[in-house]
């Protein structure tokens, strides 16, 4: 689920869309916008940023 707040200022970061019962990092919890639309824009592209880092880990076991 999505949680939206309005601090109704209208500026760059005035709508802030999070995830709720979501173990993310707070860098990617968040999407910030001027509307609604593009918080939740920021927000979704955040977490498929994180999910392909996610995707680009090595998990190659070195054994000396």
């Amino acid at each position: 689920m999505v949680k939206i707040y309005d601090d109704g200022k209208g500026k760059a970061q005035s709508v802030e869309a999070s995830m709720t019962d979501v173990d993310l990092p707070a860098s990617v919890n968040y999407g910030y916008g001027v509307t609604e639309p593009e918080a939740v824009a920021d927000l979704r592209q955040r977490v498929l940023a994180y999910i392909a880092s996610l995707h680009d880990l090595d998990f190659t076991v070195i054994i000396r």
